[in-house]
């Protein structure tokens, strides 16, 4: 079969229909989610392919980010909507992909993927690559209690005044992978189609509290709150439990160690740190 296949041979423009069929057939989700996906992020560079007598077989995304460690800024990509024709599974044919992709990004000069396995078996298929846990995650409550007087607001966008103050405290993190935009803007839209949003509060129009909040199964869920004091936290918390008539609210928190294995990573540098920061990488 190998000998039959092609690698990149289509664009994303022309194989557009066909990546969504993809994406819908492995991982079940809407055709609006993966429209505005392939509008936001997607493009000819960023897409893989694997082709059999023209056929379109296997599929994945290598997003690039940057990460600054050892005193350097230097890229890194995330391994995202790894997919293959349910006719064509088992054959081998996303471990040939992958080999090809990770030749390429280190040829580029990456210095490590990641992804985000969705499953234990996942886990272990990626282990036998090289990949290796680099983030854990678990759940925290937070209480609703009084808002203090801000102003609020919910946004299916994303401005330049809250991009810059979400980049900002992101940068506050250990590890952290650097945002592009698209990729913030992504998040928002994301959050958006599941009934949620983009929540900030401000004093005197100035940004203080910003709250990415997805809706899972019916119930407000923080992907990540970021602000200039706890004051400003507690309050864009309370508002969000008004918003949606609940007391307290989960939020994923990303850890070293704590919670269950959430990330693995794929280091081309020897000095590539352990842990990555990955609060706010989509998890579809």
């Amino acid at each position: 079969m190998l000998q039959n296949l092609s690698y990149n041979s289509i664009s994303l423009g022309e194989a557009r229909p066909i990546l969504r069929n993809l994406w819908c057939e492995a991982f079940g989700d809407s055709e609006a989610f993966v429209d505005t996906f392939l509008d936001l992020c997607a493009s000819d560079e960023v897409l893989y392919t694997l082709s059999l007598n023209g056929r379109v077989v296997s599929a994945l995304y290598a997003l690039p980010y940057k990460i600054e460690y050892n005193d350097a800024v230097k890229p890194i990509a995330y391994i995202y909507a790894v997919a293959t024709d349910k006719e064509f599974r088992g054959k081998g044919l996303m471990r040939h992909l992958m080999s090809q992709v990770h030749r390429s990004l280190q040829d580029k000069g990456y210095a490590a993927t990641f992804l985000l396995p969705s499953s234990p078996s996942l886990a272990d298929y990626y282990a036998s690559m090289g990949y290796r846990v680099c983030a854990c995650r678990d759940r925290i409550t937070l209480e609703g209690g009084e808002s203090i007087v801000y102003t609020y607001e919910k946004s299916d966008t994303l401005n330049d005044a809250a991009c810059l103050f979400i980049k900002k405290h992101l940068a506050q993190h250990e590890n952290f992978i650097i945002h592009p935009k698209w990729s913030l803007m992504m998040n928002v839209a994301s959050c958006t189609l599941s009934g949620g949003g983009l929540f900030l509060a401000k004093k005197d129009e100035e940004v203080v509290a910003a709250a990415f909040v997805t809706i899972e199964e019916g119930a407000p869920l923080l992907l990540d709150i970021l602000y200039c004091d706890e004051k400003a936290k507690s309050s864009l918390v309370a508002y969000i439990c008004k918003c949606c008539s609940v007391t307290s609210l989960q939020l994923l928190h990303c850890s070293k160690n704590e919670g269950a294995p959430f990330a693995m990573a794929l280091p081309f540098d020897d000095s590539f740190p352990t842990y990555l920061d990955l609060q706010l990488m989509l998890d579809k």
